[in-house]
């Protein structure tokens, strides 16, 4: 029953500009179901990911420390949609992040600044090639 689902959740949407010649268009809603924040994705005219490749979504604060929220393969349509949820142990930092990023960047390129920033025990930048970008708030 989607009715009730609907009056659990509160939005946020985000607006998302291309960057560097990029012609994707497109946006996110920052939204809560019940406790748990998660994503809606709508994102449109982006160019397919070869192999190994993959889109991922940042969110960036000051000082270029950014959380990967979403890593996501784009097929022949160009698009990203659906919904993710943001994971449990960063709804604490949301308040410190100011822009929402997306990338374009090989896997293990991801996997790796992640696995660094782990261990060293601080957030990632965010690699790859910015393609939209959008204010947080």
């Amino acid at each position: 029953n989607t009715t009730t689902a609907a009056a659990d959740e509160e939005a946020v949407p985000v607006r998302l500009s291309p960057v560097g010649g990029s012609q994707a268009s497109g946006g996110l809603t920052i939204v809560r179901i019940a406790d748990q924040p998660a994503l809606d994705l709508d994102i449109r005219g982006l160019v397919p990911t070869g192999q190994g490749e993959t889109y991922v979504l940042w969110f960036v604060g000051s000082g270029g420390r950014s959380l990967p929220v979403a890593f996501q393969a784009v097929g022949p349509n160009g698009r990203i949609t659906g919904r993710t949820a943001i994971p449990t142990a960063a709804v604490s930092l949301l308040p410190s992040f100011d822009t929402a990023e997306l990338t374009l960047t090989r896997q293990q390129q991801a996997a790796s600044a992640v696995q660094q920033a782990a261990q060293a025990g601080t957030l990632p930048q965010p690699v790859g090639t910015s393609v939209l970008r959008g204010p947080l708030r």
